[in-house]
């Protein structure tokens, strides 16, 4: 199952759109761009889910000291209802991995995001292989959202780089919508390539 993300080019380069059941990894580029990574991630659980399924946050403690936690008013912005949300917060590593193998197991659909902090040594190839036969079973999809890490071998089916971009076209001395670079590292179904992307919650 494949769900589109709205933007032409981007879905015609993910061969139809975004694999649901599968498990896909977003990177923030640096600390800085927490944010716009975060908001990524956001954005596509929200694509994957649809209006009723829910999403699993699991996130380590030192990330979310860092970077904080989800904004129930930005959920409700992305038109994610906070109510979908599960926030669940771990210590360790291990007590990370073991929490998103028993969510991705049990969840039938819905959108589950792993949020480790660093390098998060122990989700490697090994544990990803893991996660991704957990979440072909139950049809729910997994995002791995490490912000400030370099990428390792994965067998996620893409890889994205996100970071903040200038937003434009509002008056002098505001903001505008926020934009983001996405670059698309990693696509097991067709090409990669960068694309500027914009949230506009009225639309």
């Amino acid at each position: 199952i494949r769900t589109l993300l709205g933007i032409g080019t981007l879905d015609d380069a993910l061969g139809g759109g975004l694999a649901a059941g599968a498990l896909h990894e977003i990177y923030g580029a640096a600390g800085r761009d927490a944010g716009a990574a975060t908001g990524f991630a956001l954005g596509l659980a929200r694509r994957l889910t649809g209006n009723t399924a829910p999403i699993v946050w699991l996130v380590q403690s030192p990330a979310a000291g860092e970077y904080g936690h989800p904004y129930a008013p930005g959920l409700a912005e992305m038109g994610i209802d906070p109510n979908r949300l599960l926030l669940v917060q771990v210590r360790r590593e291990e007590e990370l991995l073991e929490a998103a193998l028993q969510s991705a197991r049990n969840l039938l659909g819905g959108a589950i995001v792993i949020e480790p902090h660093g390098e998060a040594r122990q989700l490697d190839l090994t544990a990803g292989r893991k996660l991704a036969l957990a979440t072909e079973a139950s049809g729910a999809s997994l995002l791995l959202l490490k912000i400030a890490a370099d990428p390792v071998a994965s067998p996620a089916a893409t890889r994205w780089r996100v970071s903040a971009a200038p937003s434009h076209g509002a008056p002098r001395h505001l903001m505008g919508p926020p934009r983001m670079e996405v670059e698309l590292l990693r696509n097991r179904n067709g090409r990669t390539g960068t694309w500027i992307v914009e949230w506009n919650s009225d639309e």
